[in-house]
């Protein structure tokens, strides 16, 4: 049965069908095409053609409205041509004709319901959930091209099957042709009632999810204004607060950061612009490696690998003072180094003199350093060590938020692809997406499915893979209490959901519901998922524990989905070494050279956070794998994994001595 997008609208935000739902589509105006129809996905147009092809433009010819394409590969099925001729004569898509992809894009063709539609066709050659239909005028043969007519523009009937790039589609089509597509159109979040770690006196900044004391379990650090608080991790979900005994009491801040600065295996903080290296016992003595004025009007701070030497320096944005850069001093030992005019951050096109959120990683995944800040319209900067950094051109947007608020928080991380990073940042209305698939920086936030629903008043964003099923969700915290953050369950080929839209009780606690001043992701609790930690604005440190895996693998009558979710294997890896940890990149790559996934050790910086520096990964095709972690400092070690579904294999990869 055929959902009526309407139905399905008003059955997420809770609304009769009929005139309650114009309301709706005004209100929410283009998520409309965001909803997500489980009954008619694209797996389900695959099975109910005779053939499936993935096309490509070669021409257009505006004044007689045709399109030649080229067939690059047939999916499923026999076809002989290798043209088609594509004509739009029919009035009714003579319009329609003018949004057609350029040359060399991607369309996606579904040819013949059996008999008696044997010359239908159903193509897919836009974003924006733009499908089309027409029929087979002439079939065509090897040297003779194929005859099409575009009879159709589809609107409504379609919305909620895939709204996205054609190439993704395309993606989507080939792997399912290989059994190892995976689109999932039903809701499986799952997390437990909130737990609350502690309150603090004043709104929370930055927050880490990290293993300070070293006994394996990750603990929890929270800054505030009016003092920051450490809780270890002493059991199973079992938090102490220690923030006297570690001599933290009246330390106050906006953001903290984890490295160990002088290779001695402890974790050492940077908080603001103050780094604490902890002794022996776990108490932590402000150092003078950073001068005092690195601490004035802190934004954000974190440690990064600015000249891959592997050592952790610093970068700080401050208020009103631009973002700045010092230098790890390396083995020789002693205070920080400014490097901010080496590295050309002390001009007025890099941000100088302003202040805002930033994110630091490796955007084209080809070893330049990328910065991303969120002032002006947005600044990108690229350097390849050991050059300063220069300005890239990307699109425009807007950061403006009421005085005395920040928003542009974000990662790069592999969210689109598994081996290619993007660039992942919040703006006032929610996410923004910018990828260099096609050479330059590119917005594909707006082929993203869901990702138009607004997180109002957004803060920052972080991605992980909250679901335990081998994508990069995106999670998003407003910096207002009476907001809520969102959750983009990331379902793969660049389209996504926000689950509690369809299904609110899947995240219950109250936490997730007024906003947070940080956020940071990781396996708490050892299972194999990813948990939460949120820093409230109400001062409430709080861990929104992971249950996905709860029930996986026990369902009676397991759908698609389901099935592939039961044999997906779990992966844990410990990363450590006196040094190059920090911006140290871990892969799992199958026999066939794919890498099935990519992370960062602390990528997800937030508004000034930290994860752990033990990353949990998701495979969704057990068997023989490679683990190769890169420290930041270049040296690299493989490690040969099994991977058995449902199971989860934990790793510690320790760099070789030399």
């Amino acid at each position: 049965m055929r959902i009526s997008p309407l139905i399905l609208l008003s059955a997420c935000i809770g609304l009769t069908p009929a005139a309650d739902v114009v309301v709706a589509v005004q209100a929410i105006g283009s998520s409309l095409r965001g909803l997500v129809n489980p009954t008619l996905q694209p797996f389900d147009h695959f099975e109910r053609y005779l053939a499936v092809l993935w096309l490509e433009v070669v021409t257009v010819d505006a004044d007689k409205r045709t399109v030649t394409l080229a067939v690059r590969h047939v999916l499923k099925g026999d076809f002989v041509p290798r043209t088609i001729t594509l004509s739009a004569t029919a009035e009714a898509v003579a319009g329609a004709f003018q949004q057609l992809p350029e040359p060399g894009l991607t369309v996606v063709a579904f040819v013949g319901k059996g008999r008696r539609g044997a010359n239908e066709v159903l193509f897919y050659a836009g974003g924006e959930g733009q499908w089309q239909t027409g029929k087979v005028s002439a079939v065509g043969d090897a040297t003779t091209a194929a005859m099409w007519e575009w009879t159709e523009v589809i609107k409504e009937a379609m919305y909620g099957t895939f709204n996205g790039h054609p190439a993704q589609l395309a993606a989507m089509m080939r792997d399912h042709a290989a059994g190892r597509g995976f689109f999932p159109a039903q809701v499986f979040t799952h997390f437990r009632d909130d737990l609350v770690l502690g309150t603090l006196a004043g709104p929370i900044g930055g927050v880490a999810l990290y293993d300070v004391d070293g006994d394996g379990r990750p603990d929890a650090v929270a800054t505030s204004p009016t003092g920051c608080a450490l809780f270890l991790q002493r059991a199973a979900l079992r938090f102490d607060d220690a923030t006297a005994a570690a001599g933290l009491s009246g330390v106050k801040g906006r953001s903290v950061n984890v490295a160990d600065v002088d290779g001695d295996g402890r974790a050492d903080l940077l908080i603001d612009g103050r780094i604490f290296r902890q002794d022996a016992v776990g108490h932590f003595a402000l150092t003078t490696l950073l001068p005092a004025e690195v601490n004035r009007a802190v934004v954000m701070s974190i440690f990064a690998d600015l000249d891959h030497d592997g050592f952790p320096d610093v970068l700080v944005s401050q208020d009103g003072g631009g973002l700045h850069a010092w230098r790890h001093p390396g083995a020789a030992g002693g205070p920080y180094v400014d490097a901010t005019a080496a590295l050309g951050l002390n001009q007025p096109e890099h941000g100088a003199g302003q202040s805002g959120l930033f994110s630091f990683g490796d955007l084209r995944g080809d070893g330049r350093d990328s910065l991303f800040i969120a002032v002006g319209g947005g600044v990108l900067l690229e350097r390849k060590a050991p050059d300063a950094f220069v300005p890239a051109a990307m699109p425009s947007y807007d950061f403006t938020v009421p005085a005395g608020t920040r928003t542009g928080g974000g990662t790069l991380a592999a969210v689109f692809d598994s081996a290619k990073p993007t660039l992942c940042f919040a703006n006032d209305r929610g996410v923004n997406l910018v990828d260099t698939a096609t050479g330059s920086p590119r917005d594909v936030g707006r082929y993203g499915n869901e990702t138009v629903v607004i997180t109002a008043n957004c803060h920052a964003v972080i991605a992980e893979d909250m679901h335990a099923a081998g994508n990069l969700d995106i999670y998003a915290i407003s910096r207002s209490p009476t907001a809520s953050n969102n959750l983009y369950v990331n379902r793969g080929y660049g389209s996504f959901m926000v689950s509690t839209r369809y299904r609110a009780e899947v995240i219950p606690g109250k936490a997730h519901l007024h906003g947070a001043g940080g956020v940071a992701a990781g396996d708490a609790d050892g299972d194999g998922a990813n948990d939460l930690l949120l820093g409230g604005v109400d001062g409430r440190l709080v861990l929104l524990v992971n249950a996905v895996l709860a029930e996986r693998g026990k369902t009676e009558n397991p759908t698609r989905q389901d099935a592939v979710l039961a044999q997906t294997a779990l992966l844990s890896v410990a990363v450590t070494g006196p040094r190059g940890v920090v911006g140290a990149q871990v892969s799992v790559i199958d026999p066939h050279e794919r890498v099935m996934a990519t992370r960062i050790i602390g990528g997800n910086v937030a508004t000034g956070c930290r994860g752990p520096d033990t990353v949990t990964l998701a495979i969704r095709e057990a068997g023989e794998y490679r683990v190769v972690v890169r420290w930041s400092d270049g040296a690299t070690k493989t490690m040969p994994v099994t991977l058995t579904p449902n199971q989860l294999t934990s790793l510690r990869v320790a760099r070789d001595a030399r």
